[in-house]
């Protein structure tokens, strides 16, 4: 009885690691400049620590290409850079780049490009 108690309980404490892991990781992968609830469209350009071209710049680098669309977006709550990038074979790409410090947060398949 005791052995299995101490297997359950070394379980759960696994189990319970990897939820957090996963709970982290969902939030670097959402960005690092979390929107104040009552900020409007105007203050969203202020919150930003890289500029527009700098994020274009950080993009390009991992997705080479002509930039169709650069927005700055709010995605769950945090600020991003949206690009859709003609990539150099001709596929529409999504990039996500972190307002915050730069770092590519996903690249995807655009399914189309919304004007």
């Amino acid at each position: 009885m005791k052995k299995f108690t101490t297997i359950c309980l070394i379980t759960l404490l696994c189990a319970t690691t990897i939820l957090l892991a996963d709970k982290n990781n969902d939030r670097d992968r959402n960005g690092s400049i979390k929107i104040p609830s009552k900020s409007k469209a105007a203050d969203l350009p202020d919150l930003a620590k890289i500029t527009l071209t700098e994020a274009v710049e950080i993009a390009l680098k991992e997705v080479p290409g002509s930039p169709l669309k650069v927005s700055l977006v709010k995605d769950d709550g945090y600020l991003v850079y949206e690009l859709i990038i003609v990539s150099t074979n001709k596929e529409l790409k999504e990039v996500e780049v972190d307002t915050g410090n730069g770092e590519i947060l996903e690249i995807g398949q655009a399914d189309r490009l919304w004007w």
